[in-house]
């Protein structure tokens, strides 16, 4: 999901006066800055809305101030048109409250009668951040929409969940 679109205007430089853009790509595992350069920015930024599932090719460059890092969009893709790929990920947000230790023989219970290929990450809301556990590799579930919302209805414990 494309986050706080912010559009500039370069004042220095060969580029002087042209617009370029900075935003955040946001999905379940975090979030990383994006950076528009001004010919790419022409072309395409008119295509972009804030809050829109969108896809992008580019590069992993540094922040400017050097702290962090930062995607450099070289192309922007039609989400619809990109080819799907296998799933090897389910990621389980667990709810941080359960009544007693059913829930948790519940959710045992469904991962372990499953077979499948994906592996398992469980996400433990904290009150400061998110921690992520990954399963046992021996330990795999399908990545099919039904099991997802069978996993979904009949484990209490189980808030989101979502595949990679």
């Amino acid at each position: 999901i494309l986050k706080d679109l912010r559009v500039i205007t370069i004042k220095n430089g060969k580029n002087t006066g042209r617009l370029m853009a900075f935003a955040k790509l946001e999905d379940f595992t975090g979030t990383m800055e994006l950076v528009f350069f001004s010919s790419l920015w022409e072309r395409k930024g008119p295509e972009l809305r804030e809050n829109a599932v969108a896809a992008f090719r580019g590069t992993i460059g540094s922040t400017k101030d050097g702290t962090g890092s930062s995607f450099q969009v070289e192309d922007v893709l039609d989400p619809d048109s990109l080819e799907q790929k296998t799933l090897k990920e389910v990621h389980i947000e667990l709810r941080p409250f359960f009544s007693d230790d059913t829930d948790l023989y519940s959710l045992r219970e469904s991962l372990f009668n499953a077979q499948g290929d994906c592996e398992i990450y469980f996400h433990f809301p904290q009150e400061k951040e998110r921690r992520v556990i990954r399963a046992h590799t021996g330990l795999r579930i399908p990545g099919s929409p039904e099991f997802i919302a069978e996993l979904s209805r009949s484990c209490p414990l189980v808030g989101n969940v979502w595949t990679a």
